[in-house]
């Protein structure tokens, strides 16, 4: 059963490199938290859900 949004991979090199493509930009994003450069989202969402009383 193929699903259209899956991606196959033809060879296990190639899911290897999407995985660490996926740690690094986690890694950017902790590294721009930390940094001040971003906002985390939950904080976002924490505003959201105070301002409109949710």
């Amino acid at each position: 059963k193929n699903t259209p949004n899956k991606k196959s991979y033809s060879s296990f090199a190639e899911l290897l490199k999407d995985i660490e493509d996926i740690y690094e930009e986690i890694e950017r994003s902790e590294e721009d938290i930390a940094a001040g450069r971003t906002t985390p989202a939950i904080e976002v969402l924490e505003e959201i859900r105070e301002k409109y009383g949710l």
